[in-house]
C-alpha cells in the first residue's frame, strides 16, 4: 500500500511539476508571440552600400534577415537607387548632395526589400553630413547604420585623419535631429587596394583605428555607438578592387545584424553557415544568332550589371570547344569555317585588369545552333 501511495504521490508531484513548467513557460511563449515594436533604421553609405545595377546590395540581405527574424523593420532615407554600369564619378560629382540620373538605377537583382537609404555612389562623408539632419528629421530612424569613408580615402585621396575627423560632425547632425538615435559604425572594408598598395593599406588601417578609438569616446548612454568590422576578404568577396560581390554583401549584412542583436537586442544573430548566393548578373541574356557564308552573327539582350559578355561555342562538327571573344556590346560577329556551331553567352561583372579581384560570371543565356556554310 505504501508503494501504491508513494507512486500516487510521485505521479501527483510529476503532474504538479508539469503544470508548474507550463505555467512558468507560458508567459515567455506569450511574449514571443507578441508583435514586435516597429523599428526604423537608416543605412548611410557610399558605393559599397548603394550598389550597382544588377546587385542585391548588402541592404537587401540585411533587410531580409531582420524581417525573417520577426522584426517590424522599416528602412528610411531620401534615396533608393543603384548606380549604372561601370560608373566612375567625375571629381566634380564627388561631394554633390544630389544624385544624377546615372546613379538612380533600380534594376536590383531582387527588388523585394526596403530600398530607402542615405547612400549614393561616390558619397563622401561630408556629403552624408550635409544631408543627415533633414534625413533623420524626416525619416525618424531609431538606428543609424553607417559605412562610409572609402570614397574619401580611395577616390578623394583624403588623409585618414582628415577623413575620420569628418565622422564627428556626421554623428552630431544625426543627434541634432534625434538625440536618442543608436548608431552602428562600420570600419572601412578591406579591399584589393590594401593588398596591392601599401599606402592605401596604411590609410585604411589608420582610419579604422581612429574610428574605433573615437567611436567609443563619442558614445553616450542616451545615444550609444558601436564600431564593427565587416570582415570582407578581398580574395573572395569583391568583383573589382573595392566593391562587394554577393558573398561580400552577405558578410557586411551579417556584421550589422550581429551588432544589433548583440548590443541592442534587435533581431537575432545572422545564421551560420552564411548563405552563398550566386555571383554575377542574375538576369540571363536572350541570345539570337544567324549563320551565313563563312560567318556567324550573334546578338543578345543586355543583363543588368554586366560589364562584359563571354561568348563561347561548341563546334558540333569537330567536337571542339572555344570562347572566341569577350565583348561589352551585345553583338558578336566572327568568321568561321563551315560547320554547325552551338553558341552561348555569359554576362560578367568586374574588372579583368591586373591586381583586381576576379570578375563574377552570371547566368548563362539560352543556347542557339548556327550553321555556317
Amino acid at each position: 500500500m505504501n508503494l501504491i501511495r508513494d507512486a500516487r504521490n510521485a505521479g501527483l508531484l510529476c503532474v504538479g511539476l508539469l503544470i508548474a513548467v507550463v505555467v512558468v513557460a507560458h508567459p515567455v511563449s506569450s511574449r514571443a508571440s507578441q508583435k514586435p515594436a516597429p523599428v526604423k533604421m537608416m543605412i548611410v553609405g557610399d558605393s559599397v552600400t548603394a550598389g550597382q545595377a544588377g546587385d542585391y546590395t548588402w541592404r537587401y540581405w540585411f533587410y531580409q534577415q531582420e524581417r525573417a527574424a520577426g522584426a517590424d523593420l522599416s528602412l528610411v532615407g531620401p534615396y533608393s537607387g543603384l548606380a549604372t554600369i561601370k560608373p566612375d564619378p567625375p571629381p566634380g560629382e564627388l561631394g554633390s548632395t544630389l544624385p544624377s540620373p546615372q546613379y538612380d538605377n533600380h534594376e536590383y537583382a531582387d527588388p523585394n526589400f526596403g530600398q530607402r537609404c542615405l547612400c549614393l555612389w561616390g558619397y563622401l562623408i561630408e556629403q552624408a553630413t550635409a544631408a543627415m539632419y533633414s534625413a533623420v528629421a524626416q525619416g525618424k530612424p531609431d538606428y543609424l547604420l553607417v559605412l562610409v569613408g572609402s570614397a574619401n580615402l580611395d577616390f578623394a585621396k583624403e588623409s585618414p585623419n582628415a577623413a575620420e575627423a569628418r565622422m564627428r560632425p556626421l554623428i552630431a547632425a544625426a543627434r541634432a535631429a534625434n538625440p536618442d538615435i543608436r548608431i552602428v559604425l562600420g570600419k572601412v572594408p578591406e579591399n584589393q587596394n590594401d593588398i596591392d598598395k601599401p599606402d592605401a593599406a596604411r590609410r585604411d588601417a589608420t582610419f579604422n583605428a581612429d574610428l574605433t578609438r573615437d567611436g567609443q569616446a563619442w558614445s553616450t548612454p542616451r545615444s550609444p555607438i558601436v564600431v564593427i568590422d565587416t570582415g570582407l576578404d578581398p580574395a573572395t568577396d569583391l568583383y573589382d578592387n573595392s566593391h562587394p560581390n554577393s558573398h561580400g554583401e552577405v558578410k557586411i549584412a551579417a556584421a550589422f545584424v550581429n551588432a544589433l542583436a548583440a548590443y541592442f537586442s534587435v533581431g537575432v544573430p545572422f545564421p551560420f553557415p552564411m548563405p552563398s548566393p550566386p555571383l554575377g548578373p542574375q538576369q540571363a541574356p536572350t541570345l539570337t544568332a544567324k549563320g551565313g557564308k563563312g560567318a556567324a552573327t550573334l546578338t543578345w539582350t543586355s543583363s543588368p550589371g554586366a560589364w562584359d559578355y563571354i561568348v563561347c561555342a561548341h563546334n558540333v562538327t569537330t567536337g571542339a570547344n572555344f570562347c572566341p571573344d569577350t565583348s561589352h556590346p551585345t553583338r558578336y560577329s566572327a568568321k568561321l569555317k563551315p560547320g554547325t556551331y552551338l553558341f552561348a553567352v555569359w554576362p560578367e561583372k568586374g574588372s579583368r585588369t591586373v591586381g583586381d579581384a576576379h570578375p563574377a560570371r552570371g547566368k548563362m543565356s539560352n543556347t542557339v545552333t548556327v550553321t555556317v556554310r
